[in-house]
C-alpha cells in the first residue's frame, strides 16, 4: 500500500561511496523506482501525494519514466554562487514523448537535468534496458540520465516541484573543482561515445549536442585546477575530444586563472614537449575571441 511506501525507510552504508547510494537507491514497489531522496522527502509528509501521482501516471499511460521540478533551499550562507534551475516542465504540451524527442527538446533550451532525483522509472525499463550507474566516478548521474532518456519509448512529466533540493557546502556541486570531477565527465564522454554505433543515427546529433554541453562547461570549470592538469586536460582535448569543447573554453582554461609561464629546464624536460605541442595545436586552431569569461554553452 502507498501507506507502507511513505513509511518505509531504506537504511544504505554511505561509506559504500555515492555511486553504491544509487545503485541500491530507491525503493522498489508494484513496479516502480523511484530515488532514495525522493523517499525521504515525500515520507516527512511535504508531498503526500506526489508518489501515488507519479506512479498512476506511469501506469496510466504506460510510460518508461515521469519527470518533474524542484525547488531549492539553503540554510547556509556560504554555499557558493552557483545557479541551481530545476524548473522544465513550463511550456511543454501535455503529452507523451519520444526519449530522444524530449531530450532534444531540453537541449536546444537548455532545460535539461541530470539529476536522478526528479524522476520516476517504471522497473522494467530499468531491467529490460540494464540501466545502472557506472561505479567509481563523479558525475555518473549524468550517464544515467542520457542513456535513460536515449533509450526510454514513453515519457511523461507532472508541473510540479515535488522535491525540494538542499543546497549544502561540500556537497559534489558547491565544493572546489577537482580532477576527480573531471576524471567523471571525461568517463562519461568516454562512454557515450563508445557506445554511439549501437545507437540509431537519428541519436547521434543528440549525444553530441549533448556532449557539447556537459564537457565544454565542465573542461571551463576544470580552470582552477593546478597548471600541470589544465595542460593535460587541454591536451586531450585537443586530440580527443576537440568537436566538444570550444577554443574560447580551452583558452579560458589555461589562462583565466593565471599567466601562462613557461621555464625550460632540463628537470622538465616532458612538460616542455606537451607546452610546445599544446602551442602547435591551439595556433592551428587558434581564431580570434574573447579569451576570458563565462562558457559559451549556447554556442554548441
Amino acid at each position: 500500500t502507498w501507506d507502507s511506501v511513505l513509511e518505509a525507510e531504506v537504511r544504505l552504508d554511505l561509506a559504500r561511496g555515492l555511486e553504491d547510494l544509487r545503485l541500491g537507491l530507491g525503493f522498489v514497489h508494484a513496479g516502480g523506482i523511484f530515488h532514495q531522496h525522493l523517499l525521504r522527502h515525500v515520507a516527512h509528509g511535504h508531498f503526500p501525494d506526489a508518489l501515488e501521482l507519479c506512479y498512476n501516471k506511469c501506469i496510466a499511460e504506460a510510460l518508461d519514466f515521469v519527470f518533474f521540478d524542484a525547488e531549492t533551499f539553503s540554510g547556509e550562507a556560504n554555499t557558493g554562487n552557483k545557479p541551481f534551475d530545476y524548473k522544465r516542465t513550463s511550456g511543454l504540451s501535455e503529452k507523451t514523448y519520444k526519449g530522444t524527442d524530449i531530450l532534444k527538446q531540453q537541449l536546444e533550451t537548455y532545460k535539461f537535468k541530470s539529476s536522478v532525483c526528479l524522476n520516476l522509472f517504471r522497473r522494467e525499463f530499468i531491467s529490460t534496458e540494464k540501466l545502472s550507474f557506472y561505479p567509481g566516478i563523479l558525475h555518473e548521474d549524468q550517464l544515467f540520465m542520457a542513456q535513460a532518456y536515449l533509450h526510454a519509448s514513453r515519457i511523461g512529466f507532472i508541473c510540479r516541484a515535488f522535491f525540494h533540493r538542499r543546497v549544502r557546502t561540500d556537497s559534489i556541486m558547491t565544493r572546489k573543482f577537482t580532477w576527480k570531477n573531471m576524471e567523471g565527465y571525461l568517463t562519461v564522454t568516454n562512454e557515450l561515445l563508445n557506445k554511439i554505433p549501437t545507437y540509431p543515427k537519428e541519436c547521434h546529433y543528440i549525444i553530441s549536442l549533448f556532449l557539447r554541453q556537459m564537457l565544454d562547461a565542465a573542461v571551463w570549470q576544470a580552470h582552477t585546477l593546478p597548471l600541470r592538469q589544465r595542460l593535460k586536460l587541454c591536451l586531450l582535448c585537443l586530440r580527443h575530444y576537440k568537436r566538444y569543447v570550444s577554443t574560447r573554453t580551452l583558452m579560458v582554461l589555461m589562462l583565466k586563472k593565471q599567466k601562462l609561464w613557461i621555464h625550460f629546464t632540463t628537470e622538465d624536460t616532458e612538460d616542455t614537449e606537451n607546452i610546445f605541442l599544446l602551442i602547435f595545436l591551439i595556433n592551428k586552431r587558434l581564431k580570434p575571441c574573447v579569451l576570458c569569461g563565462e562558457p559559451n554553452s549556447k554556442t554548441p
